[in-house]
């Protein structure tokens, strides 16, 4: 998986980075996933590539960049 750390707004650029990976996504036709970690700031389209697991601790943090 890539995973995202922080707000998950436009002021973010999040809209594109989710834009980018669904594009990727069709052209790359694979088992990746999107995660974003953080406080969700906007809506987006409810794909099974892209999971938001809210807001997480610095342990959990570190624990998610070890296993990607």
């Amino acid at each position: 998986y890539i995973i995202y750390f922080g707000e998950i707004s436009e002021m973010k650029n999040c809209d594109r980075l989710i834009q980018f990976f669904r594009q990727y996504k069709r052209i790359f036709r694979n088992d990746l996933k999107l995660v974003l970690a953080g406080k969700e700031q906007m809506k987006f389209p409810k794909d099974r590539n892209i999971i938001s697991i809210g807001c997480v601790g610095e342990e959990e943090k570190y624990a998610l960049i070890e296993k990607s």
